[in-house]
């Protein structure tokens, strides 16, 4: 059996080498989501509060009209999960690689919809993201699950 002091010094061990396989720019992009993905369900909920008409431009949507159709409130819950696998990709939790992967595979049918549907003309800045890194969170999958201290 481990005791407490080498359990803690593992899980800190587990911890800084799955923060060492995250690039810089999913760290940047990481803390941005997780900004946007509370600011986000804060903006929701005030417009749901008020009562007034919702405007959302995410992921090649642009949605301007009631809080409680289905678009808005699947986009307002597709951007706060995006902020919830930040926060588990960043504070290395372990089902965070998985839930990270389906979430930009999900975002990324999302924003091929929004462009074909509203945006053709130009290429969104989240398009540009989300193909490296779903090539990174694969890269480093095997090494976030197993790690090996080598």
């Amino acid at each position: 059996m481990m005791n407490t002091a080498s359990a803690s010094l593992q899980f800190s061990d587990i911890r800084q080498y799955r923060q060492s396989l995250l690039p810089f720019w999913i760290k940047f992009i990481g803390w941005c989501f997780i900004v946007f993905g509370i600011l986000t369900a804060v903006a929701s909920f005030a417009s749901l509060l008020q009562g007034g008409d919702i405007h959302i431009a995410v992921f090649g949507f642009f949605y301007d009209g009631s809080p409680y159709a289905f678009v808005p409130i699947s986009l307002v819950v597709l951007v706060c999960l995006n902020g919830v696998c930040a926060y588990s990709l960043l504070f290395s939790k372990n089902w965070a690689i998985d839930a990270s992967l389906y979430v930009a595979y999900i975002t990324l049918i999302v924003t091929v919809i929004g462009k074909l549907n509203f945006e053709i003309n130009y290429l969104h800045f989240e398009f540009l993201l989300i193909l490296p890194y779903l090539y990174t969170l694969h890269k480093i999958k095997r090494s976030w699950v197993r790690p090996d201290y080598s």
